[in-house]
């Protein structure tokens, strides 16, 4: 990387990019267990932010059936 200050302005550009490009590739690539880990992760939270969605249904309904009540009891 010594010599990057000597290229012209366009050419470090150029270089950073390809750079950055390689390094993208090269950490896009993952091994059998590392996608396996991957899709076991997003399984778990995909089926854990479902079980919260459902909480939130299940509490948010109990919320309102009891400010329904307490409107019906008032009048």
């Amino acid at each position: 990387m010594e010599g990057i200050p000597n290229l012209p302005p366009h050419l470090q550009g150029e270089f950073m990019r390809n750079l950055e490009n390689i390094q993208m590739k090269d950490s896009l690539s993952l091994d059998k267990y590392e996608s396996s880990c991957v899709e076991h992760c997003a399984e778990r939270y995909i089926k854990m932010t479902q079980r919260v969605g459902l909480r939130f249904a299940e509490s948010q309904a109990l919320q309102q059936k009891r400010a329904a009540e307490a409107a019906a009891g008032g009048k």
